[in-house]
């Protein structure tokens, strides 16, 4: 099921066009950015990005303000509504991003899509936590300013770490898992690699974070092997709390 639960988490971001490094968020010096050519749509959005991602953390709606547009559709939120948050956010509490990076603009006429990673933190006293995103955003320039009208994000996933398994207890694994009528997911082994193959689609490395539960890396699936007498008897493909369960119906799939 590696295709059907989508890839943006990895490799949705295909060039670095540009990097804006804030110096308030990471509390060093500026991170040299790309060289882009002045005047242009990118470095005038990439400008605006930063001036308002800082503007956000500073708590200043105000100024955060000044960069979107009133009707705008800011995720779950309206300006309104993260203006109140961030005039209500106790002194003790800092949200913040960190440099902007793989920044890429798409202009049309006097609208514009944008597409950034970003690692936004929360800190509250000494303690301190962040999440790593690639937001998409949309633009319109209303005078000479390009104001946010929409926009969206994905949270990339973090790996776990490994864990020390046999890659011969893979061979216990190794079979063809039906979810509905044409639709099987082929598991095999390859070594000291455990792979999967999804309809139609070229085999993917598991990495293993159990002896039975795997992952993709990038991905925030897991896939759960249910055993049985010394073998899987089916898997249980796992996201977001849902499970879609597969039945084991070949123990020797065709390598």
């Amino acid at each position: 099921m590696t295709t059907r639960a989508g890839r943006l988490g990895r490799g949705a971001v295909a060039a670095v066009a540009l990097t804006i490094a804030s110096p308030a968020a990471s509390g060093q010096a500026p991170t040299p950015a790309e060289p882009v050519a002045a005047g242009t749509a990118a470095a005038e959005i990439g400008r605006a990005l930063r001036e308002r991602l800082d503007a956000y953390g500073r708590g200043d709606a105000d100024a955060w303000g000044r960069y979107v547009a009133d009707e705008c559709l800011c995720g779950p939120s309206t300006k309104v509504d993260l203006q109140q948050e961030m005039r209500a956010r106790p002194a003790g509490v800092r949200i913040f991003s960190g440099p902007v990076t793989a920044l890429e603009v798409r202009v049309h006429g006097d609208t514009a899509a944008a597409r950034y990673r970003v690692t936004d933190m929360t800190a509250i006293g000494s303690q301190q936590v962040g999440v790593e995103l690639i937001k998409a955003e949309t633009y319109v320039k209303r005078g000479e300013r390009w104001l946010l009208m929409g926009g969206a994000e994905t949270v990339l996933p973090v790996d776990p770490p490994l864990a020390a398994v046999d890659p011969a207890d893979y061979d216990a694994l190794v079979g063809r898992y039906e979810y509905g009528p044409g639709v099987v997911d082929v598991v095999t082994r390859d070594g000291a690699r455990l792979l999967v193959q999804a309809t139609g689609q070229p085999p993917e490395e598991l990495f293993p974070e159990t002896a039975t539960v795997f992952f993709l890396k990038g991905q925030p699936w897991r896939y759960a092997f249910e055993t049985k007498g010394g073998g899987a008897v089916s898997v249980r493909f796992r996201m977001y709390g849902r499970d879609l369960v597969a039945r084991r119906i070949d123990t020797a799939p065709p390598r």
